[in-house]
Formats: structure tokens, sequence, C-alpha cells
């Protein structure tokens, strides 16, 4: 066999030997399955539909949290608008531990859709009283009596003082003590006690003296002689100066007063997604989840004697109650609204139920050996004195 026959052998051989590997290789395998696609990421998330109005809670790793419809089961009923969907108005709760959201605050995702007749979307964020806030008086009316007008029913200094001052509508006038040359004092100035001045507005002080002149002779009788004077001054405060909330932390306020503004964004050919971080009581220096937690049912179980701004119907001391999430119209009619409300929750054993007949605000004690509170946060929702709330408590911190 000459060297050219030899050479064709032996590569016929390898070949041969190349291909029965190949084959084996692949048996070992497995045979791949036709069009198979790859699995996708554990991380991966798709896209929300672009025409979705929405809003949920984003949990911080190594926490649980749920949003889901008021009143649904808490899985499988996502606070959400689809598209061409009739106007609606939603309610909806996002459940979270008290220590979660007390130390690490919490972020809503939410996305105002396109290609609907949204135009603008619009948030308001929560806001509340911590101190009484309200109008100072405009009208104060002092009377001094000097030289011992006894006669008169009066003696050296105040006769009487009083005011009209009204801290806010359908609240009862507040009078308050007045001395002469002492500036008025408005009741919803808290500066004496190294709090806010949250007392807006003018008045006019109107001043009468009462002058006791002795008789100039026996037959003659003595005599009390008036006088005004009026005065203008300033109570220097401003109600926002007593607002609380996430709604303060953002910087756009108005030119007059302070008080938040509503965070306005138009909406174009693309859908706008965001998210808004909330700080956590923690980090504010606060010691309850009143901050943040907004979650209330019973009104006749909070505070009505403090100053409400927008609306007699909302239960006081809140400015604004929700987390409110809008879709509104070129001329600024609301499509659809998101009212979301966040609960806090005491008791681990009681969240894990997830249900919304199990008690959000419970209390007692820690398991044995530890006698610690079961409530260590207090939030908004139910009654004082049975559970894990202010009640008809004021200026939660």
């Amino acid at each position: 066999m000459n060297s050219r026959v030899r050479a064709l052998v032996v590569r016929a051989t390898l070949v041969i030997l190349l291909s029965g590997l190949s084959l084996f290789t692949s048996a070992c395998k497995g045979t791949p399955k036709p069009n198979a696609s790859p699995s996708p990421s554990p991380s991966a998330s798709p896209s929300p539909p672009a025409s979705d109005f929405f809003v949920k809670i984003l949990p911080p790793v190594g926490t649980t949290m749920y949003t889901h419809l008021a009143n649904t089961p808490w899985i499988n009923s996502p606070c959400l608008v689809t598209q061409d969907s009739t106007p609606q108005d939603l309610r909806c709760v996002i459940e979270a531990p008290e220590a979660d959201l007390y130390y690490r605050g919490a972020t809503l995702n939410y996305q105002f859709p396109s290609g609907t007749r949204c135009a603008y979307g619009i948030r308001k964020d929560f806001a509340y009283y911590q101190y009484y806030a309200g109008q100072g008086a405009t009208q104060l009316t002092m009377q001094v009596g000097i030289n011992n007008v006894s006669d008169a029913g009066a003696h050296d200094g105040i006769i009487q003082a009083y005011s009209d001052n009204h801290i806010a509508t359908g609240l009862a006038a507040t009078s308050q003590p007045l001395s002469p040359g002492a500036p008025p004092i408005c009741s919803t100035d808290h500066s004496s006690a190294n709090a806010p001045n949250c007392c807006p507005g003018t008045y006019t002080l109107t001043t009468t003296t009462y002058t006791y002149v002795p008789a100039p002779t026996p037959s003659d009788a003595p005599k009390v002689i008036s006088s005004n004077t009026q005065t203008s001054g300033t109570w220097g405060g401003a109600t926002s100066n007593c607002l609380v909330g996430p709604a303060m932390d953002a910087s756009d306020k108005f030119l007059i007063g302070n008080a938040p503004k509503a965070v306005v964004t138009a909406i174009g050919s693309q859908p706008v997604n965001a998210n808004l971080t909330i700080a956590s009581p923690h980090s504010k220096g606060f010691y309850s989840n009143a901050y943040l937690a907004n979650y209330f049912t019973d009104l006749s179980t909070l505070p009505t004697n403090s100053f409400l701004e927008n609306s007699t119907n909302w239960p006081a001391p809140f400015y604004q109650p929700f987390y409110e999430f809008s879709c509104a119209d070129e001329s600024n009619e609301i499509v659809h609204r998101i009212r979301v409300f966040i609960r806090s929750w005491s008791s681990i054993s009681q969240f894990t139920q997830l249900s919304n007949s199990a008690i959000s605000n419970a209390m007692g004690s820690e398991t044995s050996p530890f006698s610690g509170p079961v409530c260590d946060f207090p939030a908004w929702f139910g009654p004082a004195g049975t559970s894990c709330s202010f009640g008809t408590s004021l200026f939660p911190l």
C-alpha cells in the first residue's frame, strides 16, 4: 500500500471515530426539546401594561407586605384600574408589620397610564395636624379699670377680657386672659411650650379704660370716665406649621400658608411609573407609626376638636387622610382615583392570618420570659384604651 492510500485510510478511520463519539455525547445529554425557551430569571419582572393605573407596595428586602382592594382578600386582589375601565374610585389597603414600617418606612410604586383619557397624574400624600391649629381672633376687647373703680363694680386691673376667637369652624369661642400692656394670646400658638405657632391672621384690640374720679366736694357725686383705644397686631403663625406627615417632606408648598401642594405630572405617550418613598418614623425621631400608617375605620374614635383644612367630613386631625392618586383629563376632571391606607399590624400571628377580620391593633404582653407589650408602635385605628391606637388622644409623635 502506497503512502497516499495509507493516508486516506487513516483519515476515514478518524472521521468514523469522531462521529461515534458525537452520537454518544448527545445520547448522554438527552435529546433537546424543539423550540424550547430559556427559563426566565427569578428576578425578572414583566413590565406592567402601559394602560394600567395601579398602586402597590414594594416590600424592603427580607420583609413581607401586601397590597389589596379594601374589604377583599389580600391575595390576587390588586389595587388596579385596567384599560378602558369606566371611571373608578378605589380604596386600597397596604398591610405591613409594625416594626417593618417603623424602622424601614415604605415605598409605594404607582403608575399613571398612557393611551387613556388621563392627561395628568395627581398625587397627594398623607398629612395630619400634630397640634391644634387655626385662625386667630380678628377682634379682641379688653376693659380695664383704674383708680379703684369700686363704685362701678370693678377694681384696678382687668374688669373683663374676651375675644371672638374661633379655633376652627364649628368649634366654640375661646376666651383668653388679657393683661394691660401684655400682647394677646392665641390658643393655637404653642411657641411658649417650645412648639410651633399655628395661629395665622391679624387682630384689632379695643381697650376700654374706666377711670374713677372722686367727688370734688361732699355734695358732688364721683364719676367714672371711659375712653377707648385701638391697636392692631398679627398672630404671626400658620396652620401648616402644625402639619406632620409625608406630604410635609415634599419640597413643593403653596406660596401662601406653606401648605403642601399636590405632585402633578403631565402624561404623554408613555406611562408615568414612579415611586413614593416614605421615611421611617424611627428616622424622623417619632415614637409611633402615626407618621405614615393612616389606616382608620371608625371615624367616631378619632379626635374631633382639631382644625380641618379641607373637609368637615374627614376625621380630625387629618389634613389629607389618604395617599391619593388621581388620573385627570385636560380640564382637570377626575377620570380614576385610588386612595390608599397603610395598616400597621402589632402582632405577627394576627398579620400572618392574611385576614381583614384579624386584629391589626392587638394588645397584650410578649411571651414569657419577656414582658414587653405586643403593641410597640401605635397607629390611628380603633378606640383608645382597648387597642394599639391613639383613639381620642391628640398630637401623636
